[in-house]
């Protein structure tokens, strides 16, 4: 015998074992997808970012008061919610929840809808059960706003106020500011 080794011809595979690979590929590629999409959420788009205008123009519209174009709101929100992973997730459901919301109930997006049609999709999910997607990004998104608008000065200089509400307060909270 001379000392080399035939080589065998590899198996073959069957279908049925190609198949069940594949199966467990695709269910692989599926759950990553997942995991990605829970712990590496993406960024809001430029069409999310126009339904978050939107939604903040129905928050904190012009009027009486500045609205929240005058006090840049926006961007510091934005950037706030997108630094940690739960709100940009919050945020970038909730915006395609309201973008769901709107074509399901009027056929439309959420940007083209008049200002009360928009108004009754917030409160939509302003009554969301707590802890749901649309409840927790109505709760952050509107208090984050608020605190941040009403903090502008234009805003507590409209209202009448010496300084602004936060984080000192008002001693005297009894009486009417001085205007």
């Amino acid at each position: 015998m001379s000392g080399s080794v035939s080589a065998s011809p590899a198996p073959r595979r069957s279908r049925r074992e190609l198949l069940r690979y594949a199966l467990a590929g695709a269910a692989i590629a599926a759950g990553l997808a997942v995991l990605k999409r829970v712990f590496l959420p993406s960024s809001l788009s430029p069409a999310g970012r126009a339904t978050l205008d939107s939604l903040l123009d129905t928050l904190l519209p012009g009027g009486e008061l500045p609205g929240w174009r005058e006090t840049g709101v926006m961007p510091r929100l934005a950037d706030e919610l997108a630094r940690d992973r739960r709100g940009r997730r919050g945020l970038v459901e909730g915006v395609a929840w309201l973008e769901s919301a709107a074509r399901s109930r009027h056929g439309a997006a959420f940007t083209t809808l008049a200002w009360a049609e928009r108004a009754a999709i917030v409160r939509a999910a302003e009554v969301e059960p707590a802890g749901s997607v649309p409840h927790y990004f109505y709760r952050v998104v509107r208090d984050r706003a608020m605190q941040l608008h009403y903090a502008h000065r234009t805003v507590w200089r409209a209202l009448g106020l010496p300084h602004a509400p936060q984080p000192d307060g008002y001693l005297d909270f009894e009486r009417a500011p001085r205007g």
